[in-house]
């Protein structure tokens, strides 16, 4: 038997079905997982939020500045507030995980996990697991006066050689890096794992955020051996000691830290906020680590962005997360520091779905 519909039928069936699939694709905000960061009544927000998959369903988070209560259930104007510090969740849904969260201890009040070098504190920028170590990417901060306060000096890596451990047990090994030769950092952007080579992901800074990319072992990166460290230059690879001139542009108008991964079809997805203040989560891909790259397109406004005095930033996705799409964080921030103290609605990482 044949059942005829007429055609306008038809056309109106294939639009509402694709409304719906419209509707069903968008990123959609995930406060089950927010919780993620409320587990420790201690931890009172914090920033960046790189994480690092440590097998065994244990997940490693890196946090920028921190407001640590001196005891648990004290209100963050009253907290101290360090450059650094880490996290562990145990399984990898976020909204249904544990999570332990650990700095240092000085004169009774909490300190940076990476510890301060004099005048300088440490930042950090994601990190990598190979053979069995912990590589961590951090950058150096100096104190100056106009802008945001801040200037980024340089680049440390620190290898952790017992991560399976207590986080308060932890070596921190240092890892010497090559100089860079022009106006970009490693410690910037983000870190990429794929098959044998570990990526940099380097950022102009300061200046107009264009991306460089570069390059080494992983065999050589867990030795902490950077000396054959090459950047990608007019479609091939030079090694940083013979290199003359920039390496190419492989993305404009990035971030200072953003996240690149694998998706389910072997092409690499770029997550970063777009603008300053008031952002959007931004998306682009790629088939290879090196591009080509398009521009970043808006997928998803955080509803934070349209707060008087909004910093919204650090968008970057986290794919050993499960439960539902590809996992992204943001921060809200304000650049009204007494609205930050007081208003502990914000500060915490908040995650999206991506589908």
């Amino acid at each position: 038997m044949h059942l005829h519909f007429p055609r306008s039928a038809v056309l109106a069936g294939k639009v509402l079905l694709s409304l719906l699939m419209s509707c069903a694709a968008r990123p959609t905000l995930w406060p089950e997982a927010d919780a993620l960061f409320h587990r420790d009544s201690r931890f009172l927000g914090g920033d960046a939020a790189y994480s690092v998959d440590l097998g065994h369903d244990r997940v490693l988070w890196l946090l920028g500045d921190t407001f640590v209560a001196g005891t648990g259930g004290s209100p963050r104007s009253s907290a101290s507030m360090i450059h650094n510090s880490i996290a562990i969740e145990n399984g990898t849904d976020p909204s249904t995980a544990a999570m332990s969260f650990s700095w240092r201890t000085e004169s009774g009040k909490p300190a940076s996990f990476f510890p301060e070098d004099g005048d300088t504190w440490f930042w950090p920028f994601g990190g990598v697991r190979i053979h069995g170590h912990l590589l961590i990417l951090l950058s150096r901060e100096t104190r100056v006066t106009g802008g945001l306060g801040f200037e980024t000096t340089g680049s440390r890596m620190v290898r952790i050689e017992n991560p399976d451990e207590d986080p308060a047990t932890w070596t921190l090994g240092e890892c010497p890096l090559p100089a860079v030769k022009f106006g970009a950092l490693l410690s910037t952007g983000s870190l990429l794992r794929d098959g044998q080579w570990l990526y940099f992901y380097a950022v102009r800074e300061p200046g107009n955020h264009d991306v460089f990319l570069a390059r080494v072992s992983a065999e050589r990166a867990g030795d902490c051996d950077f000396a054959a460290l090459a950047w990608w230059k007019s479609g091939d690879w030079v090694r940083a000691d013979a290199l003359t001139g920039e390496p190419s542009i492989v993305m404009s108008d990035g971030q200072t830290e953003f996240s690149v991964s694998r998706n389910s079809g072997g092409h690499f997805v770029q997550i970063q906020s777009i603008g300053f203040g008031g952002t959007s989560i931004g998306r682009r891909e790629a088939a290879a680590p090196e591009g080509p790259w398009g521009a970043a397109v808006a997928i998803f406004t955080p509803p934070e962005s349209a707060n008087a005095n909004a910093l919204v930033y650090a968008a970057k996705a986290h794919p050993e997360q499960h439960g539902g799409g590809l996992a992204v964080t943001y921060v809200v921030n304000s650049t009204d520091f007494a609205a930050l103290v007081h208003d502990e609605s914000i500060y915490f990482p908040k995650f999206v779905k991506v589908p």
